[in-house]
């Protein structure tokens, strides 16, 4: 990573509004179940989820055929 990049973290609400997934519950069973990317815990009860995880994780959706 270059000194100049910086790494957004996304909250959970900011999660559900771009990932389009209508509950925290979900987002949570998709963590369990490895099929979504895992938060960072940023201090006690504080979690955020990295930017690029997400996108990358968008980008993997299969396309619609």
């Amino acid at each position: 990573m270059e000194q100049n990049e910086t790494i957004a973290l996304l909250t959970m609400n900011e999660v559900l509004k771009i990932t389009k997934i209508k509950s925290r519950t979900t987002v949570y069973r998709r963590v369990e179940r490895t099929t979504f990317p895992k938060p960072c815990q940023i201090g006690l009860g504080r979690i955020r989820w990295r930017e690029r995880d997400i996108a990358q994780w968008v980008n993997s959706l299969p396309s619609k055929q």
